[in-house]
């Protein structure tokens, strides 16, 4: 599993905090770049992407 954030500080906390095989990113997804390396660096890590789950807020 690969979770993503902009805050490295949580993605380590909540990465210990989750059983199993757990990696982070960190990620803006306000950055096309960001995201771009994102995907590219799981899909490598993960050998592949099955399911994503997005949650970001963007306010006016």
């Amino acid at each position: 599993m690969t979770i993503a954030a902009r805050n490295e500080d949580y993605l380590s906390k909540a990465a210990t905090e989750i059983d199993g095989d757990v990696r982070y990113e960190v990620n803006d997804i306000s950055e096309w770049a960001s995201v771009k390396s994102m995907f590219e660096n799981t899909t490598d890590a993960e050998s592949g992407i099955e399911v994503v789950c997005a949650n970001a807020g963007a306010f006016p």
